[in-house]
């Protein structure tokens, strides 16, 4: 069985937890090897919960006095999410850049899945109506790397 790349999260930004029960049915049907993708496996201990992100966003976004650019997986819409409702919350305007989590975005948009008021996604080339400290913006990278 492959999984792909997922976290244990205790306090899930939408609530929704893992079912772990559904593991072990897969395991009750005979699975004898699990192949999974994952970040920092050599790294001991535990990850904090994808909200402590946001408490490290609202810090970040109320101190920041120029543009913020911000840098994460593609698929993460989780904290997509959390970075555009700081950004809401600070009057600031989001910026998606890079084609991978523009499409991700746009197809979790329409499946409900991420939610971004009117008005706030904007183009690239909007930019540069706006002041510094009116813009997120929210790109790719290799690996997720600052």
């Amino acid at each position: 069985m492959h999984t792909g790349d997922f976290k244990l999260d205790p306090t899930p930004v939408d609530g929704q937890l893992m079912d772990f029960h559904r593991f072990s049915e897969y395991g009750e049907r005979g699975t004898v090897l699990l192949l999974q993708t994952a970040q920092t496996l050599k790294k001991g201990g535990y990850t904090f919960s994808e909200k402590e992100v946001r408490r490290a966003f609202e810090e970040v976004f109320c101190d920041a006095k120029g543009r913020i650019i911000m840098s994460t997986f593609a698929s993460n819409i989780h904290r997509i999410q959390q970075a555009v409702d700081v950004a809401v919350m600070f009057g600031r305007k989001v910026i998606l850049s890079g084609r991978s989590i523009v499409k991700n975005a746009q197809i979790a948009l329409d499946l409900g899945y991420l939610r971004i008021p009117e008005n706030t996604w904007l183009k690239l080339e909007d930019m540069k109506n706006l002041n510094d400290n009116e813009v997120v913006i929210i790109t790719t990278g290799s690996q997720g790397e600052p």
